[in-house]
């Protein structure tokens, strides 16, 4: 069995009231331009939402409206993290959800945002949608090989006293 290219995106603070798709659900600017620009990408098998209140959603999962972050000792179950790892998965969410990931022990194969913030001139929303809007439709092997970057995602590794 082929490992799938999974892009995981993070929820949006903004949401319409009442119950819909995860996707129709978050209405902030954010979020819509990370989904737009997660869509965009050539060679991604499935993209998903890491919810405050949820956890690891499809995009056309029925969620409720909720005030809800996703707490730092957020643990996935050992269903999901097998999942996950036996898949390649890219991120593109805020850094408290990442090292949630992190925490999590999921192999995170590149991390969007993390690209753009290594590589960014200037600070601001209007820059993070214009690197969007200047990368939309490339490949993930795009954001890969692109031997001028390095797009490694690394991990701290703790140190332990002994």
């Amino acid at each position: 069995m082929k490992n799938k290219n999974l892009l995981i995106i993070s929820c949006g603070d903004v949401k319409r009231e009442g119950a819909f798709k995860a996707e129709e659900l978050y209405v902030g600017l954010m979020f819509r331009k990370r989904l737009k620009f997660a869509r965009s990408i050539k060679d991604i098998d499935k993209i998903m939402i890491l919810s405050g209140k949820y956890g690891l959603i499809e995009l056309d999962t029925i969620i409720e409206t909720y005030n809800q972050k996703l707490p730092k000792d957020f643990q996935f179950s050992a269903e999901t993290k097998n999942f996950l790892n036996e898949n390649n998965v890219y991120i593109l969410m805020n850094k408290d959800y990442e090292k949630v990931m992190v925490k999590n022990n999921i192999n995170i194969k590149l991390s969007l945002l993390n690209l753009y913030n290594k590589h960014k001139k200037y600070n601001g929303l209007g820059f993070i949608y214009q690197w969007f809007n200047n990368n939309e439709h490339k490949s993930i092997y795009d954001f890969e090989n692109d031997h001028n970057i390095n797009y490694e995602f690394k991990r701290k590794e703790k140190k332990i006293n002994e």
